[in-house]
């Protein structure tokens, strides 16, 4: 069905040659991995095939998750423009249809569309503002990555042998966004509980927020504070080194305590994970190793910060107001020390998952981003911290795949790279 503007041949083209307007019908048997906007690309290819070849086009596309790669069916039935038929994302479908006769102009024979390549397919997105930002999701998009996600998390569960859910609130926004996720996804027989782990360092409204949206969504609110841990792990350092925990280490035990913990419930109930680290957090290594970083499976590791915001709005405007407003306006925090921000470490996710796109996506130089607008020592920050993380990305957990290009599944870079 694709061809590289790259290849010189194209099998459409020479099967256009051979049958010369003789085929009734064009069937294409397809495992395609699903990324937002192929579907759109998929339709269009087809109808372009359609009427190279003079005959109607059947595009038959598998259903299925198999690890964090989504197989989203939408399957479809065209005959040169018009469309017959469109199947359903994510869900099974069964259709009969009469093959029509082709009616449609033949496309005469000409040099490849280069919109409607192989290579067209991945192509990533960055609005023409200096500096550039990442697109605003449309309510379109909302819904099909939230259907997405709802399928994945239930195609890993089934397969692995899950029905109970466990996720680990923190009263932020990804943590929230996550369990509101699962929340909806749920199926009869299912069930799923969320714990709250407050430290020395977690705010009050932390903990309302949290309870809050445990009541809007009518699922378990468990607290089990790590403060006594956390001091009982710092006595026992002084005990053994004659020096307590300070800074880093003093804040990645409390991240290690919750992941201890949480997967400790997971082993008590027989509870899947689910991980709440976005895309933002794994391009800069902006979590701990072992401790928020753990999961079974990544909801939110193909989302960057800025669309995590975007489709939490989405769901309280679709799903009235399940997720706290408070969550949503306040600051990002890890709450790892007195009075932490997400922008004294980062530049503003805005600015960073723009700066970031540009460099997973495009290969975007310094210099190139520079160019575009960018302030050259945050982009040197930030390009510092991505390159020095990848050895948390090659150990975190699976990631369900939403776009083109992500982290995981056929994303290979060496950890060691001088």
């Amino acid at each position: 069905m694709w061809v590289s503007s790259h290849h010189p041949v194209d099998p459409v083209e020479i099967l256009a040659k051979a049958s010369n307007g003789t085929l009734d019908l064009v069937l294409n048997l397809s495992a395609s991995p699903f990324h937002l906007g192929k579907e759109d690309k998929r339709l269009k290819r087809g109808k372009e095939i359609s009427k190279k070849l003079s005959a109607p086009f059947a595009y038959v596309n598998r259903v299925g998750g198999e690890d964090e790669i989504l197989f989203d069916g939408g399957s479809f039935f065209v005959s040169g423009d018009k469309e017959h038929w469109r199947g359903n994302l994510f869900h099974e479908d069964q259709k009969s249809l009469e093959v029509p006769k082709f009616e449609g102009k033949k496309e005469s024979s000409k040099e490849q569309d280069l919109e409607n390549t192989w290579e067209s397919l991945f192509n990533p997105a960055l609005t023409n503002t200096t500096p550039p930002t990442l697109p605003e999701f449309s309510d379109e998009q909302c819904e099909i990555t939230l259907s997405a996600l709802a399928f994945g998390i239930q195609e890993y569960a089934k397969k692995c042998g899950f029905n109970k859910f466990l996720v680990a609130l923190s009263g932020g926004i990804d943590s929230a966004l996550v369990t509101a996720i699962v929340r909806l996804s749920l199926k009869e027989g299912q069930t799923m509980e969320a714990v709250y782990m407050p430290g020395f360092f977690s705010a009050e409204e932390s903990y309302n927020w949290s309870l809050e949206l445990c009541q809007n969504l009518g699922i378990p609110f468990k607290v089990l504070p790590i403060k006594f841990l956390h001091r009982t792990v710092d006595n026992a350092f002084k005990d053994s080194f004659s020096e307590g925990l300070e800074g880093l280490a003093d804040e990645n035990i409390q991240s290690r305590l919750r992941g201890t913990l949480i997967y400790t419930r997971s082993n008590q109930t027989g509870a899947m994970v689910l991980n709440t680290s976005n895309k933002s957090e794994l391009a800069v290594g902006y979590s701990t190793q072992y401790g928020d970083s753990v999961g079974a499976l990544s909801v939110l590791g193909d989302l960057y910060k800025s669309e995590v915001f975007a489709l939490s709005k989405y769901i309280n405007k679709s799903h009235d107001n399940l997720i706290p407003d408070g969550i949503i306006s306040r600051p990002p925090s890890a709450e790892l020390r007195e009075n932490q921000e997400d922008s004294q470490s980062l530049p503003p996710y805005e600015k960073l998952d723009a700066m970031l796109e540009g460099i997973l996506s495009y290969r975007l130089s310094l210099k190139e981003l520079h160019g575009l607008g960018f302030d050259r020592d945050d982009l040197e920050k930030v390009y510092g911290l991505y390159k020095k993380s990848e050895y948390k990305r090659n150990q975190f957990c699976p990631i369900i795949k939403l776009k083109a290009k992500s982290f995981g599944f056929g994303y290979r870079v060496p950890i060691c790279k001088k």
